[in-house]
């Protein structure tokens, strides 16, 4: 259990693990995650290196489009309530 919980989902294969875990299969339950490594890279980016572009001169923040952010964003979401759907109907 604390090999699960410890630390929060941050990358596609922690997402693996935890879905081995509770015994479920990405593609049974309709879970694409190949399309979510570019929205955990997106994240961590931001949270982890303040979203810094290290390439600029002045090191200035890396600039993102709403809608794709938007798009980002509803696919972790839509990710997670497949999970928490698929949990559910197991119990």
């Amino acid at each position: 259990v604390s090999e699960l919980t410890g630390s929060s989902l941050q990358a596609v294969s922690q997402l693996k693990r935890v879905l081995a875990a509770v015994a479920l299969d990405s593609k049974a339950i309709g879970l694409k995650l190949a399309d979510l490594g570019r929205p955990f890279a997106i994240r961590n980016a931001i949270i982890h290196e303040f979203d810094i572009n290290f390439a600029h001169v002045n090191r200035n923040r890396q600039g993102r489009a709403r809608e794709d952010m938007i798009d980002h964003t509803n696919a972790l979401l839509s990710a997670a309530e497949t999970i928490l759907n698929a949990v559910e109907d197991k119990v």
